[in-house]
């Protein structure tokens, strides 16, 4: 097992770590290195036997790599109809939204928020809508900071495709009443929703304040609490 010396903090932690091929006799490159850290410069790493060894605590001082933290409600894998905005702010500090749902419109599936989150900033998915949005701004998605703000399941999945069609039908018509209300307030939003369907108006008013705890200008520009929805 390999252990790794974090100076700033006098912390001594094992690491996991795959073997490649050696680029001395003694001591193998690693290919991927986990650690955990305060995000402050790791300084040595050291061996289960305390060797310190040189020439590998060079060739990872010299990586351009991070410690990263991502935290999220578990709640948001839960699967079902869900409503949800993407906040992105990109390396000039401009924010930009996009609004979506879950719900498929070629199948009968209503996945998590979760795992739309995932396919929206793949490399290769047909589902990568957001990325490539970003892109055709000439806007590098890994030099961004995103914040993602999902209201649901408003609606329950379901297993038959009548019932599918009507519960994705009316989420439809309410994302595209969302996307339409925030543009008409200011933010800037990058897709466009298109939908003919017929919107529950008392149902959309509920969820329309839930998005305006996050969102303030949706409440007429009065101060609302940040918090989870």
């Amino acid at each position: 097992m390999l252990w790794c010396f974090f100076q700033a903090d006098y912390l001594l932690l094992p690491c996991s770590a795959w073997y490649q091929y050696s680029i001395w006799s003694s001591v193998p490159l690693l290919s991927e290195i986990f650690w955990y850290s305060s995000g402050k410069k790791l300084s040595e790493v050291l061996y289960t036997n305390g060797t310190r060894e040189g020439k590998l605590s060079n060739l990872l001082k010299g990586m351009k790599t991070k410690t990263l933290e991502l935290n999220f409600n578990g709640e948001l894998l839960q699967r079902g109809f869900w409503l949800y905005i993407w906040e992105i702010q990109t390396p000039k500090k401009k924010h930009l939204y996009y609004v979506g749902r879950t719900g498929d419109s070629s199948s009968i599936n209503a996945q998590s928020p979760f795992n739309r989150m995932g396919q929206h900033l793949s490399v290769k998915n047909k589902g990568n809508v957001l990325r490539r949005h970003l892109e055709g701004k000439n806007i590098d998605p890994e030099t961004c900071s995103f914040r993602l703000i999902a209201h649901g399941p408003i609606l329950k999945e379901t297993k038959t495709k009548d019932e599918h069609r009507k519960r994705r039908d009316s989420i439809a018509a309410m994302e595209k009443a969302l996307a339409d209300e925030m543009a008409a307030t200011g933010y800037n939003v990058i897709n466009t929703v298109s939908s003919l369907k017929k919107l529950n108006v008392a149902k959309f008013a509920s969820v329309r304040a839930a998005f305006a705890l996050h969102f303030k200008k949706l409440d007429g520009g009065k101060k609302t609490k940040d918090r989870c929805v």
